[in-house]
This record gives C-alpha cells, sequence and structure tokens, in this order.
C-alpha cells in the first residue's frame, strides 16, 4: 500500500512542498503547492517573523490537503556540516561505535551539540579488511533541528526526517554511469554545490551568492528599479542574443564569481580523486532558468554537458496536475517526499 510523504523545502525566497504517494520505488505526486517567504529567511529570532513564516507555511500545507501529517523537512547547506573521511575498514557494529569520536576530529562544533548521521560511500570487498572505506558524515546543531521539528508540530506536522536540500536533489535525476558530475543549485540568496561520484554525494559547498545578487548586479550595472531588474533576469537572462547583450552584460560580473567558485568545488574533487574529471553539471534553482545559462555555464566550467534538472522525470502526476514551467524549484521538496 503506497505510503503519503510530505517534503518541504523552505527557502528565503519561496516555500515549496509536495505531497507524494510512495510505494518501493514507485512514486506518485498527488497535490503540490509552492508559496513566497513572508520573512526572507528559513527561521528567526524574531517571535513574530516565525509567527508569520509558521503561518505561511499553514498555508502552503492547507493547499496540499494532505492525507498524511509525515513530512520530510530540508537544510540549507549552511544550516549542515558534510564531511566525506577516509577510516580504517570496520564492520557496521564497530562504524556505530566509532562514528562519534571519528567526526569530532571532522566537525566545527562540540558533538554534543549536533545531531549526526552517516552514510557509507564505499568499501573494500565483503571480508577484505585492508585498506580504508569512505563515509560522509552530516551534522547540523541539534538547536537547528529542535526548531524545525517545534515549527513542523505547530502546523500538525510529524518530523520523520531532516536533511541537506542538496541530498534530497541528487535523487531527482538518473546517474549515467559513474561519470563524476557537478549538482548546482543556484538559489535566492546561497549557491549550493555538490560533487557526485559513483552515484554517491561526495562534496559539498556553498556560497552567500545567488538569484538576489544577479538581480542587484543588473540594478546597479543597467540602472534599473529591483522589480525590473528581475523581470529582465528572467527573460533575457546572459543570452548574448536578447537585449543586444545588455542583461548578460549586467549578469556576467555575479555570474562569473558563482562560477568561480563552482570551480573550486570542482577543482577540489578533482585534486583528490586524480583519475577523475567531472564532465557534466546538472542545474537546479530558480535562477538556473535564466535563458543562456547552460551554454554559458559549459564555457565558463569547460565541461561537456549541462543539463537542467527535471525531478518530475519518472514519476506519476494524479489526474489533473501538470508539470509546472518551473519544475526545476520543486526537486528539493520531490527528493525529500522520495526519502532514502
Amino acid at each position: 500500500m503506497a505510503e503519503e510523504i510530505i517534503g518541504l523545502d523552505i527557502g528565503t525566497s519561496s516555500l515549496k512542498a509536495v505531497a507524494l504517494k510512495v510505494s518501493g520505488k514507485s512514486y506518485r505526486v498527488r497535490s503540490m503547492s509552492i508559496v513566497t517567504n513572508p520573512i526572507g529567511r528559513v527561521m528567526s529570532d524574531s517571535n513574530a517573523e516565525q509567527d508569520k513564516l509558521v503561518a505561511q507555511i499553514k498555508t502552503l500545507i492547507k493547499n496540499l490537503q494532505p492525507e498524511s501529517n509525515k513530512i520530510r523537512v530540508g537544510l540549507a547547506e549552511n544550516q549542515v556540516f558534510t564531511r566525506v573521511i577516509s577510516v580504517p575498514v570496520l564492520s557496521e557494529s564497530e562504524l556505530s561505535s566509532a562514528i562519534r569520536w571519528e567526526a569530532e576530529q571532522h566537525i566545527p562544533v562540540p558533538i554534543s551539540e549536533v545531531q549526526l548521521d552517516y552514510t557509507v560511500l564505499s568499501r573494500p570487498a565483503k571480508g577484505v579488511r585492508e585498506g580504508s572505506m569512505e563515509v560522509l558524515l552530516v551534522a547540523a546543531k541539534q538547536e537547528t533541528v529542535n526548531r524545525f521539528a517545534d515549527m513542523m508540530s505547530f502546523v500538525g506536522l510529524e518530523v520523520i526526517g531532516i536533511e541537506p536540500g542538496l541530498l534530497a536533489s541528487s535523487r531527482c535525476f538518473s546517474l549515467n554511469g559513474d561519470t563524476p558530475l557537478l549538482l548546482a543549485n543556484i538559489g535566492a540568496t546561497t549557491s549550493d554545490f555538490a560533487i557526485i561520484s559513483e552515484k554517491r554525494l561526495n562534496l559539498t559547498y556553498s556560497v552567500p551568492m545567488a538569484g538576489v545578487a544577479l538581480t542587484r548586479s543588473i540594478e546597479s550595472n543597467l540602472g534599473l528599479a529591483a522589480m525590473q531588474a528581475e523581470e529582465y533576469k528572467r527573460a533575457y537572462g546572459i543570452d548574448p542574443r536578447l537585449m543586444e547583450g545588455k542583461v548578460r552584460a549586467g549578469l556576467m560580473p555575479v555570474f562569473s564569481a558563482i562560477m568561480s567558485e563552482a570551480k573550486k568545488a570542482i577543482n577540489a574533487f578533482e585534486t583528490t580523486k586524480r583519475n577523475k574529471k567531472v564532465q557534466q553539471v546538472v542545474l537546479s534553482g530558480g535562477s538556473a532558468l535564466m535563458p543562456g545559462i547552460s551554454a554559458e555555464t559549459a564555457s565558463q566550467l569547460g565541461v561537456s554537458e549541462v543539463v537542467l534538472i527535471n525531478p518530475f522525470q519518472g514519476l506519476e502526476l494524479n489526474p489533473g496536475l501538470k508539470v509546472p514551467a518551473e519544475a526545476t524549484v520543486y526537486s528539493v521538496a520531490i527528493g525529500l517526499a522520495m526519502g532514502v
């Protein structure tokens, strides 16, 4: 029997949610909704702002009309510590016992203050005790996890999972072979990058520069008001053929800076994995919809293929539902609902 899970992505610009019927590896989208974020941040120390955010989440969930109260929530990359570490070959029980000590060497806050999870990325063949194994550590401050759980409780929802948005997004596309790729989520206030190799998350990297900075770049370079600059970004992007390339020129200082940060993620991976090269980029996030972004990304990063994520690919939709024009913005919510 299919189980319904809600995936909730709290972004600084908007809140996205999907109600997904899950049966094994089969998924059916029953409903989806998107609303603006009234406070422009994922949580706030101000009670008044936090109340506004909770009220908007209630509206979002009401739009979904869910048949279940089970929810998985995404964390922004700057709220999560992720590290890929190398450890001696251990059994599952040995690793479970040793993981907190290992984490203390890599997580920059006291382990007593975080909620810790891990995934084995690679290990030698069964029975082989020589060599080492790679483990992905994921940690979030317990205070952050508790605050999200409290928010969902106010809405009448039961949190069954909290995880990084990039990890969730990585479930939303088919991986062809073991060729490493870069997943780039260009949101409103942050650009998040992940290297996926051998069908697993290997490295994450985040910078506080994304859609809002791109819009402001147009404002300052072309002398436009904020609303018009946002419209120009969406309509003309960085395609040199549109508007005589004027919008592109206004965007390029910030876009090139974002690409420079993406290149750092690629270089960090290729330095440690000298026999592997990143040749594909998968784009997600609202700013990934800009005209001309695929060609410019390929040129600046020196990769052979750039594709826009379609999180609805391979999913069934309830009668009457259609894949939205801005499908990519649902990648985190859908990946969360799909779960592990």
